[in-house]
């Protein structure tokens, strides 16, 4: 999955899960340089994917160490 893939190259904690709507949905917490590449990565995504938007939203929620991926919603 490409969000992990990316995720855990930039040494990011946090989560992913595909949503049943086609979206993808994500938390992810590191420095601030490494969280704005994974932004704009996710901006490009990957070579086959169709990017319509990237909604950045600021998160309370407490991120555990290392990178899952959740179950769809």
């Amino acid at each position: 999955m490409f969000v992990e893939r990316t995720a855990v190259a930039l040494g990011l904690d946090g989560w992913v899960r595909n949503r049943r709507d086609g979206g993808v949905e994500a938390v992810v917490s590191g420095t601030p340089a490494a969280v704005e590449e994974m932004i704009a990565r996710c901006h490009a995504g990957p070579p086959a994917a169709r990017v319509d938007r990237v909604e950045v939203l600021p998160e309370d929620e407490p991120v555990a160490s290392g990178f899952t991926v959740r179950p769809p919603v």
